[in-house]
Formats: structure tokens, C-alpha cells, sequence
């Protein structure tokens, strides 16, 4: 049994993405063009990613339908002037009985919840992550170089685009995506305080959002989140 909560604050545009069954979350962080002008693709170009219940399926799939999203961005890009070179990022999982499959493309996170605990699925596709897996820097130092926020891939950046894809024990108590938005302003021991209370699950999709916005809120928030009521997925 399981239960799921979606919460979104949006500074100030961001792409529609069809959610399906609990089963499967997507999430896409703002969308920018050159200068930081955010830009709002219209629904008609939204993208509905069908649930493919055979684990073979999936591995072939998601990667597939990660750069069918990335082929609207460019498209978009391509057709409005003002818009070339717009990019984004996301994270996704698709979790059933039997496997939990986690993807991702630039700096938006997803985790697992085991003993009350976050641990980290996905790896940030950024400058710094790179200079920190060549010892060129401290994870510690990582977090304040003025040029954390680099991507070195993103959605819109390229065309193929390869996406990373995690297979995860589904032995867990939850799921949590969310965007930079939220992992800069708190702490992962922030976020386990609230995630570990006795607030419904929308209610502490809400405190996260709010907690953020009280440290600053200087960016988008977005947080999908899922949690088993009682055994495994």
C-alpha cells in the first residue's frame, strides 16, 4: 500500500508532464533560455510518458521517452527566436512490486527513504560534482563554488541525450524527487525531520516548500514524494 504527494512552487513557468498511476513520477525543473528568461511551453506539446510494466520495457523506454521530451524542448527552441538554447532538467522513478528504476539528467534529485534516512540515488550532472570525482575539489567546498549550479548536461543541451538510469532495491520506505530548489535552502536532516512526522503526506510536501521559502526561496521547488503505509511496494 502506498501513498503519494506532489507539491510545486514555480518561479514562475514550468513544462506540464502527465503523472500516471502513482506508479511513475516525472518531474522537469524551470525551463530557461539565454539570460535566465523562463519560458512556458504550451500544453500542447506537454508529454504523456505511457507505464510499461516489464522491466526489460522500462530500461528500453525510459531513456526513449526522456528524449522525446528533449526533442520538444529543441523543437521549441528552433520555432521561437527568443527561445533558442532553452534547457532543463529532471528526475524521474518508476517503482512497481517487483523493481524500483530511477533516471535522471542534470541536477535534480532522487532518493530512498531506508530506516528513516535519505539516501541519494541519482549524481548531479554539474561542474563541481565533476571536480569533486577528480579530487579537484571537496564535497564540502563543492557546496559554496560560485559556479555550483553549472550543468555539464542537460535536457535541451543535446540531441540525443543520455539520461542515467539507477535499478534500486524496492525494499524502501519511500521515494523523494526533488529540485535544487529545495537541497539548497534545507538539509537532508531537515528534510528527514519533516518526512518523518506525524503530518499527512501532502502536509509535509507543503512544510518542505515552506521551509525553503523561509531560508530564501531563490528558486524553483518542486517535490514529488511516495511512501508505503504498511510492507514493500
Amino acid at each position: 500500500i502506498r501513498k503519494a504527494g506532489l507539491g510545486m512552487l514555480i518561479r514562475p513557468a514550468s513544462l506540464s508532464v502527465n503523472l500516471l498511476s502513482g506508479l511513475f513520477f516525472l518531474y522537469h525543473e524551470h525551463i530557461y533560455a539565454p539570460l535566465g528568461n523562463p519560458v512556458i511551453i504550451p500544453a500542447s506539446t506537454s508529454i504523456t510518458i505511457l507505464f510499461v510494466p516489464l522491466y526489460s520495457s522500462i530500461l528500453t523506454s525510459m531513456p526513449v521517452n526522456i528524449n522525446e521530451i528533449n526533442k520538444e524542448i529543441l523543437n521549441y527552441g528552433e520555432e521561437n527566436e527568443n527561445s533558442k538554447g532553452l534547457g532543463t532538467t529532471v528526475v524521474a522513478a518508476i517503482v512497481t512490486k517487483d523493481f524500483l528504476i530511477f533516471a535522471n539528467i542534470g541536477d535534480s534529485s532522487g532518493y530512498v527513504i531506508k530506516n528513516n534516512k535519505l539516501h541519494k540515488v541519482t549524481k548531479p550532472h554539474t561542474l563541481v560534482n565533476l571536480l569533486v570525482s577528480t579530487g579537484e575539489l571537496t564535497e564540502e567546498e563543492a557546496k559554496y563554488h560560485p559556479r555550483k549550479n553549472v550543468l555539464m548536461r542537460a535536457l535541451g543541451a543535446n540531441n540525443p541525450i543520455e539520461a542515467d538510469i539507477f535499478d534500486v532495491d524496492t525494499s524502501v520506505k519511500g521515494i523523494f524527487l526533488c529540485s535544487d530548489g529545495l537541497t539548497n535552502m534545507i538539509t537532508n536532516e531537515q528534510i528527514e525531520k519533516v518526512l518523518n512526522g506525524k503530518l499527512d503526506i501532502e502536509e509535509k510536501v507543503v512544510r518542505l516548500i515552506r521551509k525553503s521559502n523561509s531560508r530564501g526561496g531563490t528558486d524553483n521547488i518542486s517535490i514529488a514524494y511516495m511512501q508505503t503505509e504498511s510492507g514493500d511496494f
